[in-house]
């Protein structure tokens, strides 16, 4: 049962993109994530469901039929990522959680250690990352001397980075292919094709046109430019 944990250090309000670049880079299976407010955790699924990362929202103000609603799509896996606050997340009970991100920081050490512990059960191993912004240095300060747990800093992916892991997932899905030989409807096809085309230039084009939304920067606008202006205010674009 064990869990590598990491801190990230985000500035100002840039936590949502930076959470986006963990999630399309980490191929997370299924996450939980942690926040502060009611509000933050409707905010943030939403933001996240809009972003083509399918998530739930569970808290305080749920009535007991839409708790169990959200908790058994989180547990048939129809939904991966469940934005829970700390009070409603006392009942979830849910094996094969493969990330718990503290989006906001704990409030104390048994809080930290209670989210974390939701990962890495039954013999499995899991990742706890903890986003820290400048004004949650002294508390995070004090968390780790308390807890004094490995936390190990982590950089945030770039854009490119989320590309780089999307180009490598693409690699194995055709080597898989290739390996079963599960193909052959497409040789004609291909055949055709390669008669008037050089075989790179076919390709390239193949490529291009099935993961043109994956491998293009233009398309992640969501987390392209984070500018930080003189106050530690995150100005997104």
């Amino acid at each position: 049962d064990k869990v590598e944990q990491y801190y990230a250090e985000v500035r100002g309000n840039a936590k949502t993109p930076e959470l986006l670049r963990l999630l399309n880079e980490k191929q997370f299976g299924v996450s939980l994530v942690f926040v502060a407010t009611k509000a933050m955790a409707d905010s943030l699924a939403k933001q996240l469901t809009e972003a083509d990362h399918p998530a739930d929202a569970i808290h305080g103000d749920l009535a007991q039929s839409q708790r169990n609603r959200v908790m058994q799509r989180y547990r048939d896996g129809r939904v991966k990522i469940l934005v829970a606050t700390d009070v409603a997340a006392r009942g979830i009970d849910v094996n094969g959680i493969d990330a718990v991100i503290n989006y906001d920081i704990p409030g104390d050490a048994d809080s930290y250690v209670h989210r974390i512990g939701r990962t890495g059960r039954a013999g499995n191993s899991g990742t706890a990352i903890t986003f820290i912004s400048s004004s949650d240095y002294r508390q995070f300060g004090s968390l780790q001397r308390q807890i004094k747990p490995d936390i190990k800093k982590v950089a945030i992916p770039t854009v490119q980075d989320v590309i780089e892991v999307k180009k490598g997932k693409i690699r194995e899905d055709l080597a898989e292919i290739i390996e079963t030989e599960n193909y052959d409807e497409y040789l004609d096809m291909a055949r055709e094709m390669l008669e008037n085309q050089d075989p790179e230039i076919a390709l390239a084009s193949l490529l291009r046109l099935a993961f043109k939304n994956e491998l293009e920067e233009s398309n992640y606008p969501e987390i392209r430019s984070i500018n930080v202006d003189r106050r530690g205010t995150a100005r997104l674009f």
